[in-house]
């Protein structure tokens, strides 16, 4: 169930895989074909790049299937990370195969055998490195495409991967990539939860103090989001990734090359990576066999395993330069596809999607929700200026069977009398209840005077940090700022509401089973207890 295809086995199309003769004889033929129309340089090492790529597709695991993920991989590597450390890397690596392999055409054609048999070698190792580099990046953008994959049919149920799959075939992984899905699984949701909203009536109208407004909330929004229960079978890549935290073996070797990469002057310190993602692309190094050498590698004893060391540590700096750079490159594309978010929003929407691990995707979609349509909101009364403020009101929630399940006779359960002091029915949602105390100093006195024991303080205390959050969203109109621009408020506050499909009934409500204030914490004043939106 994921829409990202690769290879099964890493076997090349177009007939199999290449020898090393027939790999040699194409960059070649590709090189002196350029040299003769007298191609720039950028050009020439790109073309030649492509080329080398196509031959040596058998030996890069798991390379993407469709063309339009190929050429996304490699605009990736050769162009679009122009500004990461990375890109100076691999395209040293292009420039230093290039001359070897220019050298060894030359000493070919005078008949300089010996002399092309040591640049053969050379170049089977600039080959290695390139390779590596290729590597690397195909295992980040797989990982960054399955994880995405999972977390959106998590949230939005089975029938997601057919529009995935859609969006997969005909994006390039860049910033339209993000935005295609944003605009199907978020803000097309969005306009139609709304009008769900405002069609049945699931808003409540408030006046308070110097606002009027209207309580919107975000559970509708959510209930667009379905789900499923069905297992999502892992990919390979994922599994692979996975594998490197299970046993102390492999956690020791991951910690090893997290310390290589974050040591010394290499394109990773350059780029100042995170702890978070230097640990990441070693991951994904240790599923290489040469990252794996290379981190079980002990002192060298002789010049030879001198050697062979400097190489394998070559080759895992290029398999976490390759990922690393898709890593920098795929966070700024999604960063850009959410630029038109609140400053705020964007900022933490960023800063919680990390490295794109499946659990951070999972977790973020609710929230994307959330800022998605406190946008639609302010979209309807932007020209209303400081007349209207939208606010979302957080309450902590729990459960009911789990809180019922802390309730019993025991000395390490929590009494009736201290449930009643602790929890008090969701109006809309019955299966879920909602805190009394607003913070943990709060929580933390009323357990003390409830003379809870440490045992049931504990549980409280875990089912507290552990707490879903009710979310609505206040549209409020400031009477005030419209008493001074119009003769007839009453009928401006109306205006104003029809913009959002609020209609006002007899009395300026409209019919609703939710308490239409909220409570003093959270008072439209404006909503001091709410946090800004």
């Amino acid at each position: 169930m994921h829409a990202n295809g690769s290879d099964d086995t890493g076997a090349a199309r177009e007939g199999g895989a290449f020898s090393d003769t027939d790999r040699v004889a194409a960059y070649l033929e590709r090189l002196e074909e350029l040299k003769r129309v007298k191609a720039f340089r950028e050009v020439l090492e790109e073309r030649v790049f492509l080329e080398f790529i196509r031959v040596n597709r058998a030996r890069i695991n798991e390379f993407p299937l469709l063309e339009i993920e190929q050429k996304s991989l490699i605009d990736i590597l050769v162009r679009r990370g122009a500004e990461h450390p990375g890109h100076q890397y691999i395209k040293g690596l292009i420039g230093e195969f290039l001359a070897i392999l220019n050298k060894y055409g030359k000493a070919r054609a005078v008949g300089a055998g010996a002399e092309a048999e040591g640049l053969l070698r050379e170049l089977a190792g600039a080959e290695a490195l390139l390779v590596k580099c290729v590597q690397g990046g195909v295992y980040a953008s797989a990982l960054i495409k399955d994880n995405f994959s999972d977390a959106v049919i998590l949230n939005f149920g089975e029938s997601a991967l057919h529009e995935i799959e859609e969006i997969t075939e005909r994006c390039e992984f860049d910033e339209s990539w993000w935005r295609a899905h944003l605009d199907i699984f978020v803000r097309e949701r969005i306009a139609q939860a709304h009008a769900g909203i405002v069609a049945n009536e699931k808003y409540a109208v408030f006046r308070e103090g110097g606002f009027a407004g209207v309580r919107l909330p975000l559970d509708e929004v959510l209930a667009t989001m379905p789900g499923t229960d069905k297992t999502i079978q892992k990919t390979r890549v994922q599994d692979a990734y996975e594998d490197q935290e299970q046993g102390q073996e492999n956690q020791r070797l991951v910690a090893i090359l997290a310390a290589f990469f974050g040591s010394g002057a290499n394109p990773l310190t350059e780029a100042k990576t995170p702890a978070a993602t230097l640990r990441h692309v070693a991951r994904i190094a240790a599923m290489d066999i040469a990252g794996r050498e290379y981190a079980e590698s002990g002192t060298p004893d002789s010049d030879e395993a001198e050697v062979r060391l400097a190489f394998l540590a070559g080759q895992t700096m290029s398999i976490g330069v390759g990922a690393a750079l898709v890593q920098a490159v795929a966070l700024d594309d999604y960063e850009r596809a959410v630029r038109d978010f609140d400053a705020r929003e964007r900022r933490l929407l960023v800063a919680l999607v990390g490295n794109f691990e499946r659990v951070r995707l999972e977790r973020l979609a609710p929230l994307v929700l959330e800022f998605a349509y406190l946008g639609f909101l302010r979209d309807k009364c932007r020209d209303e200026g400081g007349k209207v403020m939208i606010r979302t009101l957080r309450l902590r929630r729990a459960v009911e069977a789990e809180v019922a399940a802390l309730v019993g006779t025991d000395d390490g359960d929590l009494t009736r009398i201290g449930r009643r002091r602790l929890f008090e029915a969701d109006p809309d949602r019955p299966d879920m209840l909602l805190w009394k105390p607003r913070t943990i100093d709060e929580l933390t006195g009323l357990c003390a005077l409830l003379q809870l024991n440490e045992a049931v303080a504990g549980r409280v205390a875990t089912l507290w940090d552990a707490a879903p959050f009710k979310v609505d969203i206040l549209v409020a109109v400031n009477l005030e700022a419209v008493a001074k621009v119009t003769g007839n408020p009453a009928q401006r506050v109306a205006e104003i509401l029809a913009r959002f499909g609020v209609a006002l009934r007899r009395g300026g409500r409209a019919p609703a089973a939710n308490p239409p204030a909220p409570g003093p914490d959270q008072s439209p004043k404006p909503p001091d207890g709410a946090n800004q939106g």
